[in-house]
């Protein structure tokens, strides 16, 4: 009986082994498909990166564009203006004068 009882202990013991080098295989196989899915996932970030980048430095140079352009549209309304301040002041001074003659 002891011999029996000894063999049952051992095969539930060696199918309780096999169980769990099963799900240990299981989970390395879960874990490779992780290591996978990771790594293409890190892929994607890189590439994404990469295109966001590109897209930035545009925008980046676009930017400096619209901002040179902006300071020429300044400059030129400085100019304006005081082009116009000084045909105001001729305007003003033709009247005054015309007046005086009148």
């Amino acid at each position: 009986m002891r011999f029996f009882l000894k063999e049952i202990c051992d095969f539930q013991l060696s199918l309780e082994v096999e169980y769990v080098a099963n799900f240990w295989l299981s989970l390395e196989a879960e874990y490779a498909n992780f290591q996978l899915s990771l790594e293409v996932c890190k892929d994607v970030i890189i590439e994404e990166n990469a295109r966001y980048d590109a897209e930035n430095t545009e925008y980046k140079i676009r930017i400096k564009e619209l901002e040179k352009h902006n300071a020429n549209i300044l400059a030129e309304n400085v100019e304006l203006k005081a082009e116009l301040a000084k045909l105001k002041y001729d305007f003003d001074l033709s009247n005054f004068i015309k007046s005086q003659q009148a």
